[in-house]
């Protein structure tokens, strides 16, 4: 049994990029984006890396044991997840709510728990991280060497390493200021104090959804559904299909979102919610958010939603049960 009813109904096309590179806002990888999609899903490789290079130019690996040398600035990185929430990591499913799992987490360590977790920042949040960078290390140098059939020499790799020692707990303390952002709206939602203003923030995170349309019964989606890894798979579609050149009438086309970050996920899932007048509340015991039918009142975690407390709520059962005896 679920723990709770999924928020998303649909398909989605969710964009990451790697907490590992300076993070760009959506509107700057917008263009290298858009060329990355055509990489994707109409290939026979829909789930490669995308290198972004620092003029906004897109590389992937070429396969064929083909040498490459690619510098790069940012790395994209496709998530298909179809409408049960399975997706191209076979021993994942993405949870119901991500965003309770994400509000919920403890510390940043526990960002582990969910792969490739990523913001895309908005112009004045990368303007900041920026600044932050340099601060960090005036040196720093936003490119990162990769190479396919080549030895990267050591220079690079200690100028890569040291970069990502320096980039990324800015982009983790990032992610938590967010985390922490989004845990204030669903507290102020929970506790019925949501103002009709801080819809505008949630609108504003709105901007990296958009809807997109799928064919659902594509090679790529039916292995999702079937929940079976691409490799070693026998791909047996003509060349029209790949490169996306079978007419329309002979599809089943449907409505998908196209979703850029985990961030952007959790906020549309809010919003579903809030549209749905879902009923969110923070446990009395021990403060984690968790989902409740509309009518319900209760106010405490089920054993389902937390083990821990729910044993601490029997404990201190226990020990009133005996106080009054």
């Amino acid at each position: 049994m679920d723990k709770y009813p999924k928020s998303i109904k649909k398909c989605i096309q969710l964009v990451t990029i790697s907490n590992d590179c300076f993070l760009f806002s959506r509107q700057k990888l917008q263009n290298s984006l858009s060329i990355a999609f055509a990489l994707w899903e109409p290939s026979k490789s829909p789930y490669k890396d995308v290198f972004i290079l620092k003029n906004g130019d897109v590389r992937s690996e070429l396969g064929f044991g083909r040498k490459q040398k690619i510098l790069y600035v940012q790395i994209a990185r496709p998530i298909f997840i179809n409408k049960k929430g399975h997706c191209r990591y076979w021993d994942y499913d993405f949870p119901k709510k991500l965003y309770l799992e994400f509000i919920n987490l403890k510390n940043k360590r526990d960002l582990l728990k969910i792969p490739f977790f990523c913001v895309f920042p908005n112009h004045s949040e990368m303007e900041d991280l920026f600044r932050a960078y340099k601060k960090a290390d005036d040196d720093i140098d936003p490119e990162f060497p990769v190479a396919f059939g080549y030895e990267i020499p050591k220079p690079l790799l200690a100028n890569k390493d040291k970069n990502q020692k320096t980039v990324v707990p800015i982009n983790i303390d990032f992610i938590w200021k967010k985390k922490k952002e989004l845990e204030s709206i669903v507290r102020a939602y929970a506790d019925k104090k949501l103002d009709y203003h801080k819809l505008l923030w949630l609108n504003k995170q709105m901007e990296n959804v958009s809807d997109s349309l799928i064919d659902p019964q594509n090679f790529l989606w039916k292995r999702i559904e079937a929940g079976t890894s691409m490799e070693n798979v026998k791909d047996d579609r003509k060349m029209e299909e790949v490169v996306g050149m079978k007419n329309i009438k002979d599809l089943m086309i449907v409505n998908s979102h196209r979703v850029y970050g985990h961030f952007a996920y959790c906020c549309l899932e809010l919003y579903l919610d809030i549209l749905r007048e879902k009923r969110i509340f923070s446990c009395d015991n021990c403060g984690q958010y968790n989902y409740a039918s509309k009518h319900s009142d209760r106010t405490l975690c089920t054993e389902r939603e937390n083990k821990d407390c729910w044993l601490d709520q029997q404990s201190d059962r226990g020990k009133k049960s005996r106080n009054k005896k």
